[in-house]
């Protein structure tokens, strides 16, 4: 059995060709992750999807200013929060009881 001596700084190492690191993402992972929704709750009260085709919005200099046109009330609404896919569409979840079932 050979021990060998791991090397000074292991992140500088060459990846090889057959590593992850190396392997670009395939054509169909790189679309969906691009397709995936930007759900957003407005100051309006409406919901928007930011990746939606025809959704118009605006980005200020700083990070909490992103203003949107809002499509059901055709004002300039501030995002007020991010929405998960489940409250976007109105899905209940789960409620889990204080007390158990059994």
């Amino acid at each position: 059995m050979q021990l060998r001596r791991p090397s000074q700084n292991p992140g500088n190492a060459p990846h090889s060709r057959d590593s992850a690191a190396f392997r670009p993402k395939p054509s169909w992972l790189r679309e969906w992750i691009a397709d995936k929704g930007r759900w957003v709750e407005l100051t309006c009260g409406h919901k928007a999807d930011l990746n939606e085709r025809g959704q118009l919005y605006l980005e200020g200099e700083k990070k909490g200013d992103l203003l949107v046109i809002c499509e059901q009330c055709w004002q300039i609404p501030a995002v007020k929060r991010h929405l998960t896919y489940a409250e976007y569409r109105g899905i209940p979840t789960a409620i889990t009881p204080a007390e158990p079932l059994f």
